[in-house]
């Protein structure tokens, strides 16, 4: 369904039909072993912890707690709206995403360290691909959304059901992001990162909203519900 998804983007809008294949290749390119460029990435990071006998869910915790860190720190940098000039556009967002990433992979080798089984240096080169990953991803895809906001909903949410098998490391990250808001990260972050990073592209009621809704609704029914008026208006 995303690969469909992602053809018929490249097919109606031929403007950006190179800048769709280039998100397909970085971030939801298939291999062989049926996950994506990242995916791959994250997994062998999470065989590397394993190794290591660096607990998941410890580091789960802390890079979600430390997301909504990175958030606020950037809300305090970036206080100004996206530029309406898409070359300074892109600019303001490329600085707010190396921000963002930097940020997170302190994050991330402070947890390593603090857990005395990986060194700071043996931590920064597991993320690094990781982190090179997401960070091309994020950048195809607003150049791909500031020339063609309609498809705003199709590219995020093919790339965030695309990295849900490495939930445990991308879900924290992309969290940061404005995707799907977990533990401390507050809807009011999540929305001020969305308007900082998509500017008016998340529009009230779209089916994006719909899932975002569910990402913080408690409780098994309440987030089956709004993942079905998330279908419904998809």
């Amino acid at each position: 369904m995303a690969d469909s998804a992602l053809k018929d983007i490249a097919e109606q809008y031929n403007d950006i039909a190179d800048k769709v294949q280039h998100f397909q290749e970085a971030v939801v390119r298939r291999l062989p072993e049926g996950f994506n460029k990242i995916v791959e990435h994250a997994t062998e990071l999470k065989q590397q912890l394993s190794e290591s006998n660096i607990d998941l869910a410890v580091v789960h915790d802390y890079m979600t707690q430390e997301a909504a860190n990175v958030v606020e720190n950037l809300q305090k940098e970036f206080d100004k709206p996206l530029p309406d000039e898409m070359d300074e556009r892109a600019r303001y967002r490329n600085e707010m995403i190396s921000k963002g990433l930097d940020g997170l992979e302190t994050a991330f080798v402070d947890v390593c360290v603090k857990s005395d089984r990986m060194s700071e240096e043996d931590a920064r080169r597991i993320f690094d691909p990781v982190k090179k990953g997401i960070e091309d991803g994020l950048l195809v895809a607003g150049n791909i959304v500031d020339k063609h906001p309609k498809v705003f909903e199709t590219i995020i949410i093919t790339a965030v059901c695309l990295v849900i098998p490495e939930s445990f490391i991308l879900r924290p990250i992309l969290s940061a992001f404005g995707f799907g808001p977990t533990g401390p990260i507050k809807g009011s972050l999540a929305a001020w990162m969305q308007s900082r990073f998509w500017g008016g592209a998340v529009a009230k009621g779209s089916w994006f909203a719909y899932f975002q809704r569910a990402g913080m609704l408690k409780g098994i029914l309440g987030k089956l519900k709004a993942i079905l008026a998330g279908i419904l208006a998809l």
